[in-house]
Order: C-alpha cells, then structure tokens, then sequence
C-alpha cells in the first residue's frame, strides 16, 4: 500500500537511447509508497524513438519485462507531457517528457530537469536517479527519513546492488580523495584490485545511517533548496566525477551527506558509458578528472602529475594489448597532458 508524507519529491531521469531500461526504471518509481511525487524524463535527444516508446509505456501499451518487479497494468494509464524548459503546463502531470536538442551530457542534462522543477514543480526533495536503475518501494521513504535528523544533511543516498549478479558492490568514498585513493579507484587499476580488501574498503556496512563524503551519482536524493543553494550540477563536465564535485559543493557550504544502508537500488552499472567507444570515454572522464582536481581539489601541480604519469603508463601497457588504445596513443598522450585552463 502506497503511503503520502507531508512532502513532495520530484525524480530527475536521463534517457539517452536507452527507453527500455527507462520504462523498467519508471515502472519501479510509480510503485515507491508515496502518491505526492512527479517525474521528469530529460532525453539527451536520443535517435531510437525513446520519447514515443516511453509514451507508449505510460499508456499501458508497453509491459515491463523485470526479474525484480510485477508489471502493474492497473494503474495506467498515466498522466504525461511533453514540454520544454519554459512550458510550465505539465505542472499536473504526474510524467513529464522533455527532449532536448542535443546530447548535452550528464550534467547538463540533469541540470536541465532541476532548472524545470525548480521553475514550475514545487517540491521539498529532488532525486537524481539514473534510468539504469530499479528503486526499491521503500527506499524513498528510507532515504527522506535521515533529512529528518539533521537540518544540515543535505544529500543522501542508498546501498547499491548489481541488478545482474545482486551483489553489493558501488560504494561511497568515506573521506575526501586522496592521490592514492584517485589511483586505485578511478584508474583501470581498480580492475586488479575489486574483489580484494582494498578493493572493497569503501563498501556500505551496517544498517545505520552514515555520515560520508560523496556517494554514487547513480541515485542522489537532495533537499531541494539546498540543490538550488550549491548550484546544481557543473557543466564544465560532460560525464563523469559529478557526484565528487557535488560532494565538495556541498562541503564548502557547510552540508553533509549521508548513506543509508536500509534504502536499496538495483544498478545496471555504466549502462550508457558503454554504448561510447572505450577510448573516447577515457578522454571525457580524464577531461572531467582534471578540471575536479585542479579546480575543487585545489590539488598542486605535483599530485596531478603523479596520477598523470600513472595513467601514461597504463595506456603504453594497455597499447601493448589493445587495439584502440594502440591506435589512439598519441591522442590520448596529448589529451593527458594538454594545457590546463
């Protein structure tokens, strides 16, 4: 049975050409325990008809085929709108559809869907969660719980699971990123280290509310003032480290951050990075990793270099058995070490 709190949560999803893991993840949000919430779908204008699909979806035309979740036909159709940033008629709908004119990226994207509810939709809580998701039916209210704690919490987030293999495996990071942390958890060196126990360090223990510094950007529940307060996302990135820049947004004004065990989501890890060409993804997340380093790590040359020089040597080795990285060396060296702004 679904149940109402005094406020309102607003879901930020973003679909690029990805619509049937969309209407999984929509289909799992319209079952939480809560009535008072809308949706926003922002489309990164997507070429596989997403936006009519999920149109379809939202009709009762399209079943949801999940190993997690009953397909509930009785509750379609539901009420949907297409709009754009400006258009404040959908502000009854409980679907919101937005295409955008271009596949703006992560950050933007979202920022994109927080600019409309911040507009048009009145709310206490905006959720970032991505479309790869399955969101448990009482992790909402698991994860609205903790704000009430504390006035100055002003993000959380839930224990995540791997949809394909149920284990846990995406933590959070405990303390802010240290060079060697940057070393073994954002590099290809993570791949040798993962099942270790370094490797699983920074997974989520106990059932207890924790205090953190940055959790998965993958599913983030913020209080809607304080969203707005920070200034959203940055989009000086295209993908990848939002959630650690978010993490210092929120340290430099004073709030913090929780992980909450007993919320839960399904994870389909990385959906949509991998539909990108493995080198053309190394050279946005190294861009964005740069830019995080210099401009809120406020990192000095030196450490920079440090993990510079590491990553120079994993692309000479892994040129030694990858075909792309052998034929795009010499960019990503240049990418690597090209003048910082």
């Amino acid at each position: 049975m679904q149940k109402e709190y005094n406020g309102k949560t607003v879901f930020i999803v973003l679909n690029w050409e990805g619509w049937k893991d969309t209407v999984e993840c929509l289909e799992s949000i319209f079952q939480v325990q809560f009535l008072n919430y809308q949706v926003v779908v922002v489309d990164n204008n997507s070429k596989d008809n997403s936006i009519e699909k999920i149109k379809e979806w939202a009709k009762g035309k399209i079943p949801v085929q999940s190993k997690y979740l009953t397909y509930t036909p009785d509750c379609k159709p539901i009420s949907y709108a297409e709009v754009g940033l400006q258009d404040h008629s959908a502000e009854n709908a409980r679907l919101i559809l937005m295409k955008l004119p271009a596949n703006i990226g992560f950050a933007r994207g979202n920022n994109a869907g927080i600019r409309y509810a911040l507009l048009h939709l009145k709310s206490d809580h905006i959720m970032i969660l991505n479309n790869d998701t399955v969101i448990y039916r009482d992790s909402l209210m698991q994860l609205i719980d903790v704000f009430k704690n504390d006035p100055n919490i002003g993000l959380v987030g839930p224990k995540i699971i791997d949809y394909f293999t149920g284990i846990h495996w995406q933590g959070v990071a405990y303390k802010r990123l240290s060079v060697m942390d940057n070393i073994l958890y954002f590099t290809p060196l993570m791949k040798l280290v993962a099942k270790t126990p370094i490797g699983r360090i920074n997974l989520v223990k106990g059932e207890t509310p924790l205090k953190v510094y940055g959790i998965a950007g993958c599913c983030m529940l913020f209080r809607t003032k304080v969203l707005e307060e920070i200034g959203m996302f940055d989009e000086t990135t295209f993908l990848g480290w939002e959630e650690y820049i978010i993490a210092e947004k929120l340290l430099n004004k004073g709030y913090s951050t929780y992980v909450v065990p007993k919320a839960t989501i399904l994870h389909k890890v990385a959906r949509d990075t991998v539909k990108i060409e493995p080198v053309e993804k190394t050279i946005i997340f190294m861009k964005s990793e740069i830019y995080f380093q210099k401009q809120y790590l406020k990192w000095p040359f030196y450490k920079r270099a440090i993990i510079k020089l590491v990553r120079l040597l994993i692309f000479v080795v892994g040129s030694l058995a990858i075909a792309s990285y052998r034929r795009n060396l010499a960019r990503l060296i240049k990418v690597l070490f090209e003048r910082e702004n």
